[in-house]
């Protein structure tokens, strides 16, 4: 989601699809985003990713098939050869606008941005009496109530974040 509300900040369309997807880091897209959500946090030039970020130890689907891997270890993982520069290029390889919201604490407001769209979300559903649970950038609601909470989702971005958001069921 902050990729994406990054792009509106910026007044940009964001492309289509998973805006983790970089070419080169297939299987890496833990660590694709939370490379990207630490530059739309940092206040300047960062020089090394978080201990959090595991480099070389595995990819995504290591993590997933053996929890007991070395990368199962980690939050978020990146290859052996992703280093801050070359990550950076990679990723603006693909989203050359974002360079723009870098190294400017935009994070912050983004997350205040999703608040705000996932609280608009929230009281307009009770409002219409339908139960619901916000985990992040996303809502539990009643199988029933899925097509409502997308359409509400959806326009409470676009209103609030200036952009259409995909918004998609995962019953």
């Amino acid at each position: 989601m902050f990729t994406r509300l990054a792009y509106a900040e910026l007044g940009v369309p964001a492309p289509p699809g998973d805006l983790y997807a970089i070419p080169g880091y297939e299987n890496y897209r833990s660590g694709i985003k939370l490379a990207m959500n630490c530059l739309l946090f940092d206040g300047g030039p960062r020089r090394s990713w978080p201990t959090g970020l595991g480099i070389g130890v595995g990819d995504d689907v290591d993590a997933a098939d053996d929890s007991q891997s070395e990368a199962a270890r980690y939050e978020a993982r990146l290859p052996a050869r992703a280093t801050v520069a070359s990550t950076k290029n990679a990723i603006l390889g693909l989203h050359p606008t974002l360079e723009k919201a870098w190294g400017r604490r935009l994070g912050y407001r983004l997350m205040f941005r999703e608040s705000e769209i996932m609280v608009r979300v929230l009281r307009t559903l009770s409002s219409k009496g339908v139960p619901a649970l916000c985990l992040h950038d996303g809502l539990i609601v009643p199988v029933s109530a899925c097509g409502l909470a997308r359409q509400v989702m959806a326009t409470s971005a676009l209103e609030l974040a200036g952009a259409e958001f995909p918004v998609a069921d995962k019953t």
